[in-house]
């Protein structure tokens, strides 16, 4: 047998072998595409884990710095539970910078994120706006913000 007409008999170079070689492309680049849609769809989910983690440790942190508000609101009243004294500037400026509050926050923002099995968060920061005391932190690629209401000034 000649070699060129072994050639030409050979599966791979009539139209049905021509067919099967691009069938076999179509599989792989079918393949191609599903790996690379379940790796997106994994990295997805995993960003919205992350995100509700950070926002759970966000709440988390605000409840401990609404906690320690509610203790200098308490210090504030009389013995019957009347206002003596209203809560001033320099007071909530104190527990804003106080880093036994912060520390407590990012206690509690740590363990609930933890719990979440997300890694701890960084960059708490504690301001006054004026209005309300704003409790930010960092948890993966998020930045997770919670507001709650100021004691100060009220009448």
């Amino acid at each position: 047998m000649d070699p060129l007409s072994a050639w030409s008999e050979s599966p791979w170079s009539d139209e049905g072998g021509q067919a099967l070689v691009v069938a076999i492309l179509g599989v792989a680049i079918a393949a191609a595409t599903i790996v690379g849609l379940r790796d997106a769809q994994e990295r997805i989910l995993a960003d919205a884990h992350v995100r509700r983690a950070g926002e759970a440790a966000a709440e988390a942190a605000g409840a401990a710095v609404a906690d320690a508000q509610a203790i200098l609101v308490a210090a504030s009243r009389d013995e019957q539970g009347r206002r003596a004294t209203v809560v001033g500037r320099a007071a909530l400026e104190a527990l804003v910078s106080d880093p036994a509050v912060a520390d407590a926050a990012l206690r509690a923002a740590t363990e609930l994120a933890l719990e979440n099995h997300a890694g701890p968060p960084t960059g708490l920061r504690i301001g006054d706006t004026g209005r309300a005391l704003e409790i930010t932190l960092t948890l993966g690629r998020h930045r997770q913000r919670v507001a709650i209401g100021s004691a100060c000034c009220r009448p």
